[in-house]
C-alpha cells in the first residue's frame, strides 16, 4: 500500500500544481502541506489538525479522504499512545464553597448549644452530691439558647445565582477547521472543515470552547459580534455569558 504522503504528492503532481497554489486554495500553510507529503506528523500542531488538514488537502485533490484518514489513524496509534487524561482541577479533599459553608456554621452553633447543656447537667450533678440532706435535686432548667452575637455566627452566604448562558454561532469567511464543545465536553461542531459561507449554530450553553484552524471565521455571542484574531495558525477561544477569552494551546479542544 502506498504511503499517505506518496498518494498526496502523486495526485498533486498529476494535476500539475505546486504547494504554493495548494496553499492559496486551501489556506493551509505550505510547511504543513510539505509535512503531510513527507509524513512528518510531529511538524503539525496536533493530531486533530493532522486529520483536518489531510481531509482538506485530499478533497482539494479530488481524493476520497476516508481511506487516507483511516490509514493515518492506524499509523498514529502505532507510533505513540494516546495522551494521558488531564488531572482533575479540584484535588480530592477540597471542600466546596457557597451553601456548604452555611451548613458548617449551623452545625458548629448546634455543637456549642449541646456543650452548654452538658455543662449545666454536670453542675447540677455536682451540687446534688455536696447536699448533706440527700434530698433529690430538682430537674435542671432547660437550656436557653443565647442570641447569637455579632462575633459568633455570621449570616449564611446566599447561594450563587444561576450562571448566565451564552448563545454562539459561527460562519466561515474562508476554509477553516472548527472544533467547538460545550462546557460539559459535548461536541457542537465535531472537527469539521468549513468552506466560505458555511455556518453552524446557534448553540446555547453555559460555556463554549472552540479551536479554529485559522482566523477565517465570524462569531456571534448572544447576538453580538466577537472579534476573531486574523491569524494563519490555530486559535483557541472560550465564550461565557459575560465575555470571551483566548485559550492556551494546552487548553484548546481537539475533538479527537
Amino acid at each position: 500500500m502506498d504511503g499517505i504522503g506518496d498518494v498526496l504528492r502523486d495526485a498533486r503532481e498529476a494535476r500539475g500544481v505546486d504547494l504554493e497554489e495548494v496553499e492559496r486554495a486551501t489556506k493551509i500553510r505550505g510547511r504543513y502541506l510539505a509535512a503531510l507529503e513527507a509524513e512528518e506528523w510531529d511538524v503539525l500542531p496536533g493530531r486533530a489538525y493532522v486529520r483536518g488538514f489531510l481531509r482538506t488537502y485530499a478533497e482539494f485533490l479530488d481524493l476520497d479522504p476516508g481511506p487516507l484518514t483511516e490509514q493515518l489513524r492506524r499509523e498514529l496509534e502505532a507510533e505513540r499512545p494516546e495522551e494521558a487524561p488531564l488531572e482533575p482541577v479540584v484535588q480530592p479533599g477540597t471542600l466546596p464553597q457557597g451553601r456548604w459553608r452555611g451548613i458548617g456554621l449551623r452545625l458548629a452553633a448546634a455543637l456549642v448549644a449541646l456543650a452548654a447543656v452538658a455543662a449545666a447537667i454536670a453542675i447540677w450533678i455536682g451540687d446534688g452530691a455536696d447536699d448533706p440532706g440527700g434530698a433529690t435535686p430538682a430537674a435542671p432548667p432547660a437550656a436557653e439558647e443565647e442570641p447569637a452575637g455579632d462575633d459568633e455566627e455570621p449570616e449564611p452566604e446566599p447561594e450563587p445565582d444561576e450562571p448566565q448562558r451564552v448563545t454562539v454561532a459561527i460562519e466561515a469567511t474562508g476554509t477553516v477547521w472548527v472544533c467547538m464543545v460545550s462546557g460539559g465536553g459535548e461536541p457542537l461542531v465535531d472537527g469539521e472543515t468549513l468552506a466560505a459561507g458555511d455556518s453552524r449554530g446557534p448553540f446555547e450553553a453555559r460555556r463554549v470552547q472552540m479551536t479554529l484552524g485559522n482566523g477565517q471565521a465570524e462569531l456571534t455571542a448572544n447576538g453580538e459580534a466577537v472579534e476573531v484574531p486574523d491569524a494563519p495558525d490555530p486559535i483557541g477561544l472560550e465564550l461565557v455569558g459575560d465575555g470571551v477569552s483566548e485559550l492556551d494551546e494546552s487548553e484548546r479542544p481537539t475533538c479527537a
